[in-house]
């Protein structure tokens, strides 16, 4: 009998859970550095980003110019080969504080 078994590499990134998002934002470059890396090194490696896009927009503001378009470029050729997964939330919303709307325009 053979078994299959998947292994979905992904982030959990919570913006101002327990520290703030100044503290958490010093950890994104390196996240994405390192991500990028894997990603060169391996073709058949995908990875999701845990259901938000605002953890790309937090990354990008702490870019010099330079290095800004690099990586607009590397997350454009990642997601555009489905081999980086995001969205579709903007942001990880608290499900049980805030209205059915809210969590619609969200989206």
């Amino acid at each position: 009998m053979l078994i299959n078994a998947h292994i979905i590499s992904h982030t959990h990134w919570d913006r101002e859970w327990f520290l703030n998002s100044k503290y958490t934002n010093e950890w994104l470059i390196p996240f994405f550095d390192s991500l990028f890396n894997y990603l060169d090194k391996y073709p058949e490696y995908h990875f999701v980003l845990d259901g938000q896009t605002l953890i790309i927009e937090d990354y990008l503001e702490q870019l010099s110019e330079e290095k800004r378009n690099k990586s607009e470029n590397k997350l454009k050729k990642y997601i555009g080969q489905s081999r980086l997964l995001v969205g579709p939330y903007y942001l990880q919303p608290d499900w049980n504080l805030v209205s059915g709307e809210s969590l619609v325009r969200n989206i």
